[in-house]
């Protein structure tokens, strides 16, 4: 894995600093695949496009986010040294986003897969009962209902 340079970002909300890190390149190497479309690989991490801002905690579309500058891999300190990643929202976050609406079918579908994987990412540890709950079994429903058979790879990170 090669880091490409880090956007930094403003929260709409509070305006403080994102770091959204970027790849010049990835691999598949080692990655683990799951049934659910989830791939964990640790040459090629997760960029998600929804997060919650590091310093406000508001949930919000990375792409969003006007971008305030940009800096080299392994670059500290400078005018952007508090730049934070954003937080990966749990299930229940998640939940909240899709009840309060969240404008297109595609950002829904999004968060929809997401708050799945979230709530399937604590059974992939063992430290979860089995047994899907009433938000999770509600959610895989609506979810049926935004999915095309026709798309190749529908759940996937990446096709």
């Amino acid at each position: 894995m090669m880091p490409g340079p880090t956007i930094v970002r403003s929260c709409n909300e509070c305006h403080g600093p994102i770091a959204e890190y970027t790849l010049r390149s990835g691999n598949t190497f080692g990655a683990i695949f799951w049934t659910d479309g989830k791939m964990d690989a640790p040459m090629l991490p997760d960029k998600p496009a929804l997060v919650q801002c590091p310093h406000c905690r508001v949930p919000l579309w990375i792409e969003d986010q006007e971008q305030i500058g940009e800096m080299q891999p392994y670059e500290r300190g400078g005018a952007f040294q508090d730049a934070r990643p954003g937080l990966v929202p749990s299930a229940e976050s998640y939940f909240l986003i899709l009840h309060e609406g969240v404008g297109g079918q595609e950002r829904e579908r999004y968060l929809r897969v997401r708050a799945w994987w979230a709530g399937n990412d604590k059974r992939r540890k063992g430290s979860s009962q089995p047994t899907l709950s009433t938000q999770e079994r509600e959610n895989l429903e609506a979810l049926s209902q935004l999915l095309d058979e026709d798309e190749p790879h529908p759940l996937c990170q990446y096709p």
